[in-house]
């Protein structure tokens, strides 16, 4: 016990050095004594070399592999109780998986009460969304490529965190939780979290505080009963939009990609500000643009400590004065923060070093469907030259039947003295172009190739002017001495 006077009525005080508020039995004054608690911790005596309490605050070494023996954080350890410091194992409360979330606990003699402190994580936080469903914490690189978290995640609230917690001791045999009560933060509290505040927007970021301590009752499928409390404080942050509006902002002017004001800043304002006017495609194109914004934002949570307490129902209120006795003197001394960034470092080299195994795996099956597709390609080609070849020779026989072979007799090879002879494929190229349009073509005195319609049996050209023509229908005309008849071309031209 210590001995302390009230500065109010001057009266002697006594005080077991881990009481958090102290009130004088003479005046009703209050003393909050949690600074003199973290002075007094930081003054710890010495580093717990055996691992068992003294009932003193002292530096707790680790057993990590690549760390073994550093203190990462000191605390008071009950007296009698086993300690131990290491890595946190898979899925044990380690949403982040940054390598550095160091895991310690306490259990006294008879192990029938332990207590778990974890260290502080960083997440990136994903919102449930077209790119993420449900929520899922799953493997993400821009965390820790920004700088801040290791392993996207749903932001949850201190309680939801807490209630998580019992998940992760009791994996194997999940107990019933029932929740007793819960406390808010106090005064105290609520000034350690205006400082975190003030040091995240000192840095451009936007953040909020969230503190709980809430007390459960667990049933175990064996039936054993145990009393257990939970706390924890998460800050959760995110960078300042920038100057110049935000980016849904509404109002006119509002310098906004979806002002929603006459004459708004926005490419899809309500009235002359906007491309489109109101109504539903506004309301479903700004909500898709919302979801898409939201997905990509990079906000991030930070769970500052976590702190569980479990004991058999028959010594827990015995042992809740040595629980916060520890919440009370918990420092993170310097070696954590060192192992926490060199960890960080390790984890960001191995998301980059995954992008890019990812961005070679992506450039070989590109290369894959080129080939792929180069093969398709020349396969079509060839089958097309030999399908080409195939009707060049069904033409040419087609020709030589309907024609005669190179102006053999009755055939038309030589044009009848009219106009070079041409080949086969031109010839029924032009004798199907002349029977979809309806038309016969024919040899003018002149050397050109005129048109007539099929509905003329006969048609005739003046010899002294070439621009006259004339037809007949199933008579023949005697055209005199000025007019020539032709012969048609039968598509050779």
């Amino acid at each position: 016990m210590e001995k302390i006077q009230c500065t109010n009525c001057k009266a002697p005080l006594d005080w077991d050095g881990y009481e958090e508020l102290l009130t004088c039995p003479y005046c009703g004054t209050r003393f909050d004594m949690r600074d003199k608690i973290r002075s007094k911790a930081g003054a710890q005596g010495g580093v717990l070399e055996d691992g068992i309490g003294r009932g003193t605050v002292a530096a707790i070494p680790s057993i990590v592999q690549d760390a073994y023996g550093v203190c990462f954080l000191s605390c008071y350890v009950p007296k009698g109780w086993m300690v131990r410091c290491g890595n946190s194992g898979p899925d044990f409360g380690d949403p982040a998986k940054d390598g550095a979330h160091i895991t310690t606990t306490m259990m006294n003699p008879e192990e029938k009460a332990f207590i778990v402190i974890r260290t502080k994580q960083t997440i990136h936080h994903v919102e449930p969304s077209f790119m993420n469903q449900n929520g899922r914490r799953h493997l993400n690189t821009m965390g820790v490529q920004y700088g801040q978290g290791g392993l996207e995640g749903t932001e949850r609230s201190a309680a939801e965190y807490e209630d998580e917690m019992f998940g992760y001791i009791f994996r194997d045999a999940p107990p019933s939780v029932r929740l007793l009560k819960e406390e808010d933060a106090d005064d105290a509290e609520k000034k350690t979290q205006q400082q975190i505040l003030s040091m995240y927007s000192q840095q451009g970021f936007s953040a909020s505080a969230d503190w709980k301590r809430r007390y459960y009752l667990l049933q175990h499928p064996d039936g054993r009963k145990q009393n257990a409390v939970a706390e924890t404080r998460i800050v959760s942050f995110e960078k300042m939009n920038p100057v110049g509006g935000a980016p849904f902002g509404g109002g006119a002017g509002a310098g906004s990609l979806f002002g929603s004001g006459i004459g708004a800043g926005g490419l899809f304002g309500n009235g002359a500000g906007g491309l489109f006017g109101g109504g539903k495609f506004q309301e479903m194109l700004e909500n898709g643009m919302k979801k898409v914004q939201n997905a990509l934002r990079q906000r991030f949570w930070e769970v500052q400590y976590e702190l569980l307490f479990v004991a058999d129902t028959d010594i827990a209120n015995a042992c809740l004065p040595e629980f916060h006795k520890v919440r009370t003197t918990i420092q993170y001394l310097p070696a954590f923060e060192q192992y926490r960034q060199k960890n960080l470092q390790v984890v960001h080299q191995c998301l980059q070093q995954m992008v890019l195994d990812q961005q070679a795996s992506n450039e070989r099956r590109m290369q894959m469907m080129m080939d792929t597709q180069q093969h398709i390609h020349g396969t079509m080609s060839e089958m097309q030259a030999s399908a080409s070849a195939s009707h060049d020779r069904v033409a040419s026989q087609w020709s030589n039947y309907m024609g005669g072979s190179a102006g053999g007799s009755g055939g038309y090879g030589d044009a009848g003295g009219f106009g070079p002879a041409v080949s086969s494929m031109d010839r029924v190229r032009n004798l199907q172009s002349e029977a979809i349009r309806e038309v016969d073509t024919y040899y003018g005195n002149d050397g050109k190739v005129y048109e007539a319609s099929t509905s003329y049996d006969n048609v005739y050209q003046g010899n002294k002017d070439h621009d006259s023509f004339a037809g007949t229908s199933g008579t023949t005309w005697d055209p005199g001495t000025d007019f020539d008849q032709l012969n048609k071309t039968n598509g050779n031209y």
